[in-house]
C-alpha cells in the first residue's frame, strides 16, 4: 500500500490550528501526537495511518484546506482561503476543501474538489463529490456486531421511524423560511445556497402516505411530528435512538428521502444496519458515484415518481430471489463499512483525487458518470 502525503500548511499553521475546527480528514494526522493508537482506530478506522503530514507542498501528494468553506466565510477569512489554494496550485497540487451543513455555501473557485453531503446532481461542480454522513457504528454499539439477515417474506415490509408530518402552517412557515433565505442569497446577503421550497416534512409525509395506503406492501412506521418526537434528556435519547435502529433492523427496506438539506441520513444508517434503502432520488449527489452501482444498493425511485414506489418496491420484492435477498443485506453492511464510514471514505478519498486527476482540461466535458 503506498502512503500518501498531505499539505495542510506550513509548520507554524499547522501548530496553531484549531483542532476541533478543521475539516474531519485532517483529525487523524493532527491527532497521530495525542491519541493512542487503539483510540486512532477507534475513532478514524484502521486506515488512518495511511496518509502522512507534509509541510512542503512539493512533496505533498495532494492538499486539504484545513477548514470548511463555512468557517471562512463565517469568520471573513475567505482571502486566506485563496491564497492557500493558490499556492497549491502554483504547485500543481489538486485541493480538497470541505462544504458543510444542511444547505451548503457558495464556493468562490472552480479548480478544487468540492466534498459535501449536500448539492444538486443538475447543479453539480466539475470536482464536487458526494459525502456521506459519518456517525458511530450503530450495529457495533447497539447490536454487538450481530448482523441478523431477514428472510424473504410474501410482501415488502417498509420501515421509517422520525419527522415524518406537522401542522399545516408550520409548511407554510418552512416555505416562508426557505424563500427569505433564497433571497438573501441572490441578492448577495447571504452565502448559503438555495433550496427547493418544496418543504422536506411534506415531502416525507406524502411517500409515507402512498406506502401506508397500498396493498402491495406491509408498513411499519412510528411517524413524528418532532425531531426524535421532542426527546430531551439522555434517557430519552437512547429510547428514540433504539426505536430508531431497532425499525430498521426489523424491517426489510426503510424510506431514505432528503431533509431540509439535499441528503438523506437515513440512507447510510440503513446500509450500515445492513438492510435496504427505499431511495427517493431528488437530484442527489452520492457519494463514490463513478465508483459505487448505486442502484444494486437501493430501490431507486426518482422524485417524479414518488406515486408509483409501492409498485416499484414491490416489484422489486416479488423479483430478487431469496438467496440474493440476503446477500444485497451483507453486500450493503461492507459497503458502509467500506466506503461510507469515517475510516472508509477518508481511505478512498484517495480515489477521488484519482478521479480529478484523470478529469480533462476541457471543463466543458463534465464528469462523465
Amino acid at each position: 500500500m503506498t502512503m500518501m502525503n498531505i499539505y495542510l500548511g506550513d509548520k507554524h499553521s499547522v501548530e496553531n490550528m484549531q483542532v476541533t475546527k478543521v475539516f474531519d480528514f485532517a483529525k487523524p494526522i493532527l491527532h497521530k501526537d495525542i491519541l493512542s493508537k487503539k483510540d486512532l482506530v477507534r475513532k478514524y478506522g484502521k486506515h488512518h495511518t495511511f496518509y502522512y503530514l507534509t509541510y512542503k507542498i512539493e512533496d505533498a501528494d495532494f492538499c486539504v484546506l484545513p477548514y470548511s468553506w463555512n468557517y471562512y466565510y463565517d469568520n471573513n477569512k475567505i482571502k486566506e482561503a485563496l491564497s492557500f489554494i493558490n499556492n497549491c496550485k502554483e504547485a500543481g497540487k489538486e485541493v480538497v476543501t470541505v462544504n458543510l451543513g444542511d444547505f451548503g455555501v457558495k464556493v468562490p473557485v472552480e479548480d478544487v474538489i468540492v466534498i459535501r453531503q449536500s448539492g444538486y446532481q443538475s447543479k453539480r461542480l466539475l470536482k464536487q463529490f458526494g459525502m456521506s454522513v459519518f456517525f458511530t457504528d450503530p450495529l457495533n454499539v447497539f447490536f454487538n456486531d450481530n448482523l441478523k439477515l431477514r428472510e424473504k417474506g410474501e410482501k415488502p415490509v417498509v420501515g421509517f421511524c422520525g419527522q415524518g408530518k406537522m401542522p399545516g402552517y408550520k409548511y407554510v412557515a418552512s416555505t416562508g423560511l426557505t424563500l427569505y433565505r433564497n433571497i438573501k442569497y441572490y441578492t448577495g446577503l447571504s452565502n448559503n445556497e438555495p433550496q427547493v421550497l418544496y418543504p422536506s416534512t411534506l415531502r416525507r409525509n406524502i411517500i409515507l402516505g402512498i406506502l401506508e395506503k397500498s396493498k402491495k406492501v406491509t408498513t411499519d412506521f412510528l411517524i413524528r411530528e418532532k425531531y426524535r418526537g421532542g426527546a430531551k434528556g439522555p434517557e430519552e435519547m437512547l429510547k428514540t435512538t433504539m426505536e430508531f435502529y431497532n425499525n430498521i433492523i426489523n424491517s426489510d427496506y426503510t424510506v431514505s428521502i432528503r431533509g431540509g438539506g439535499n441528503f438523506s441520513v437515513r440512507i447510510y444508517e440503513t446500509l450500515a444496519m445492513g438492510r435496504i434503502p427505499l431511495f427517493i432520488n431528488t437530484d442527489s449527489v452520492l457519494p463514490f458515484d463513478k465508483h459505487i452501482n448505486w442502484k444494486d444498493h437501493v430501490v431507486w425511485v426518482e422524485e417524479n415518481e414518488m406515486k408509483y414506489s409501492d409498485e416499484k418496491l414491490a416489484d422489486f420484492h416479488n423479483e430478487i430471489h431469496p438467496d440474493d435477498f440476503k446477500q444485497l443485506q451483507l453486500n450493503n453492511r461492507k459497503l458502509w463499512l467500506e466506503y461510507l464510514s469515517f475510516g472508509g471514505f477518508y481511505y478512498h478519498l484517495k480515489d477521488i483525487i484519482e478521479d480529478c486527476s484523470n478529469l480533462s482540461n476541457n471543463k466543458s466535458q463534465g464528469i462523465q458518470l
